[in-house]
């Protein structure tokens, strides 16, 4: 999760060893999971009550490379991403915290982290 990488990637780098065939079908599963993501009708709600209040919204997850572009295509208009992918770091790691915080303009003394 703390690396931007594919599955055939991943599995070079842990050395792990997949059939063409059996890569391809763990791929496709991958890709029918990815297209069944879905964003709950009350999260929705939640973001445009919060935008309409003034309020930037964000996501801040430790999701596989392969989940970014779906959850940027579902949610397109929060203010930022920070995916453990792109950072390198996953939660509880106080640097993804402080990079969603960076990009939403909140400065520490605003938040308080341990």
């Amino acid at each position: 999760m703390t690396i931007d990488a594919g599955l055939q990637e991943a599995a070079d780098i842990l050395s792990i060893q997949v059939t063409p065939s059996r890569m391809a079908e763990i791929e496709s599963d991958l890709q029918r999971e990815i297209e069944s993501i879905k964003v709950f009708q009350d999260a929705l709600y939640a973001i445009a009550l919060l935008r309409e209040h003034g309020i930037a919204t964000a996501v801040c997850s430790n999701l596989p490379a392969a989940y970014g572009p779906a959850v940027k295509k579902l949610l397109p208009d929060l203010n930022t991403y920070s995916f453990s992918y792109e950072l390198g770091v996953t939660k509880p790691d106080p640097a993804i915290y402080r990079a969603v915080c960076h990009d939403l303009g909140v400065t520490s003394s605003a938040v308080r982290l341990k």
